[in-house]
């Protein structure tokens, strides 16, 4: 491998391989994205626009990502001190909307643990390791702006600290809820508990991928120190959207477990008169939209 090769390869590399998974991503949360506006019309405005902004912001994160590939392969082609210098604006609007995005879904875990379990100390504990991610992220991508991405080289605490952060919230949003869900379940009937272990598993496959994405990151940045750590960097935004998008629509599974309960009691009692699939799809989507997810 000659020297060009060796200075170029480790950033454009990693950033080939993080955009491609990043479009593939966005596909996913598109196509949830549709799910969820054919299965939930009925909920309320305040569910609809997060979906709407974590689109929004997907859209807005793999358009900066596409922006900061073609200028490293075509726009600054052979030109290696741009290539290593890296676009300022692309990374810091990819630095920006990565916090935007950890805000929506830490906020809106914080929110299901306050209602599963009654208390704010869990909340606030995620509130505060959130918001120090954010003003560390928010630091880094405006001095990035301002002076060079270079300036981030002697810096990389930055970076650390901030997915420090973000993976505390992540662990602890995931074991927590899981550990409420199973604590429910000693006072659950058999239907219920099934029910249980199941939302246990969701919680689990839901919350540890983030997790992995920052593990993966900070392995990059301690083990290695180049900029490797922008592959599975600017992947985490997109993880974190279907991540939030499919916690929001896994609650179409258990309209359908309403229904088909709705229907054995329907064939049990035959002297009832047993309702159109088409209504109890209705009745069941609109009591789901009007309670809280668990």
């Amino acid at each position: 491998m000659s020297s060009l090769e060796a200075r170029v390869a480790p950033i454009i590399g990693p950033l080939e391989v993080g955009s491609l998974v990043c479009g593939i991503l966005l596909g996913c949360a598109l196509l949830q994205g549709y799910f969820y506006h054919c299965n939930f019309e009925h909920d309320p405005c305040k569910r609809k626009l997060l979906v709407a902004c974590v689109i929004v912001v997907d859209l807005f994160y793999f358009f900066s990502c596409a922006v900061m590939l073609w200028k490293l392969t075509i726009i600054f082609f052979g030109n290696v001190s741009q290539v290593e210098a890296l676009p300022a604006a692309s990374l810091s609007a990819i630095a920006a909307s990565t916090a935007v995005m950890n805000i929506m879904m830490q906020g809106f875990y914080a929110h299901r643990i306050w209602k599963l379990s009654s208390s704010v100390i869990i909340p606030i504990i995620i509130g505060i390791s959130t918001t120090v991610s954010t003003i560390i992220a928010l630091y880094g991508a405006i001095g990035t702006m301002v002076y060079e991405p270079k300036w981030l080289g002697p810096r990389s605490w930055i970076v650390w600290v901030s997915d420090s952060c973000e993976l505390f919230s992540s662990l602890v949003i995931t074991c927590v809820t899981a550990w409420y869900l199973r604590k429910s379940k000693i006072l659950a009937l058999s239907g219920t508990a099934r029910h249980i272990d199941r939302l246990t598993l969701w919680t689990l496959e839901i919350g540890l991928p983030p997790s992995i994405c920052r593990i993966a990151e900070l392995v990059c940045i301690l083990r290695y120190g180049d900029m490797i750590w922008l592959g599975p960097y600017i992947i985490v935004a997109g993880v974190q959207a279907n991540c939030l998008l499919a916690a929001i629509n896994t609650r179409m599974i258990r309209v359908d477990e309403s229904i088909r309960r709705d229907v054995e009691e329907t064939r049990q009692h035959k002297s009832l008169p047993a309702l159109p699939r088409s209504t109890l799809v209705t009745d069941a989507r609109n009591s789901s939209s009007s309670a809280e997810s668990v």
